[in-house]
């Protein structure tokens, strides 16, 4: 039987999905504008279905990258303030934020002009304000989460402020770990080998020392190289190793401390009267 072009199959008329068959109130649409009709509509509330999942799905996104923009910095210990700058500073380099907190870089927004007005900014200074605008703030909330109650208080007048925040609590903390920088450097340097002290006790004594002087040493200050090490050892162990360090001669300065260290033990497992002389003739090690 001959089929016009608007005549629809018996299989197909009225039915658009073969799971789910119009009504037969929708089957009076027998020409195809009726069939068009009912399509479009159900086209249409698809399209507001992939719509609305897009939708969820970006923000779902957002709360994302909302979390991984947080930083979490270890909070602060005032006794332990120089190892928490190392991690802080290592945490806020990874998120480009380590400049900003220590004010190497400024909010690019340019001041207020003579007029008392804001200059023009181009699109391209509006990205680099707005870029840093965003470290900035996230930089401030990692500073100020990392802080008990006792520490917010000393920062709150800089609190609006991420580099002044890190600037207070170096001034808070920093310049007194200075002054344990001090005292450390010089129980290091004065520190003497007593008769009745092992040499393997002696050895992490003056280890221990040394460590402390490195921990508590300012910024700016160079940690000590094995050579001068070396020297300060060789003078903690008094004057009974002043032959041996002039037989050492310039290896002093370019061998490793741990090399000397191993030296030193089997140098004083073999002369033990060196390291506790019971005469002036035994302090002068034989070779």
């Amino acid at each position: 039987m001959a089929t016009g072009r608007g005549a629809q199959s018996p299989q197909t008329r009225g039915t658009l999905s073969p799971h789910k068959p119009y009504s037969s109130k929708d089957k009076r649409f027998s020409n195809s504008s009726g069939e068009t009709f009912i399509i479009l509509v159900l086209h249409h509330a698809h399209k507001q279905t992939v719509k609305s999942n897009t939708m969820a799905n970006a923000n779902a996104n957002d709360e994302v990258q909302k979390h991984v923009a947080t930083i979490t910095l270890s909070k602060l210990v005032p006794s332990e303030y120089r190892m928490w700058v190392v991690q802080a500073e290592a945490t806020l380099g990874v998120y480009d934020c380590l400049e900003i907190v220590r004010g190497n870089e400024q909010n690019p927004t340019p001041p207020i002009n003579a007029n008392g007005n804001l200059p023009a900014i181009n699109a391209a200074l509006r990205i680099r304000i707005n870029d840093w605008n965003r470290r900035h703030a996230r930089a401030r909330e990692a500073l100020l989460k990392c802080l008990n109650s006792a520490d917010l208080m000393k920062v709150y007048s800089v609190r609006e402020n991420a580099s002044g925040i890190w600037t207070r609590l170096h001034e808070e903390y920093g310049q007194i770990l200075d002054l344990e920088y001090i005292r450390a450097n010089n129980e290091y340097h004065i520190l003497r080998k007593a008769p009745e002290t092992s040499m393997d006790d002696h050895i992490n004594q003056f280890t221990r020392l040394r460590q402390e002087v490195d921990y508590h040493k300012p910024p700016n200050a160079r940690s000590e190289i094995d050579g001068m090490a070396n020297l300060t050892f060789l003078k903690s162990l008094g004057d009974g190793w002043r032959i041996f360090q002039l037989a050492k001669g310039s290896q002093i300065a370019t061998m490793s401390t741990s090399m000397l260290y191993a030296e030193i033990r089997a140098y004083d497992a073999s002369n033990p009267k060196v390291s506790n002389p019971k005469s002036a003739s035994e302090t002068i090690p034989s070779d």
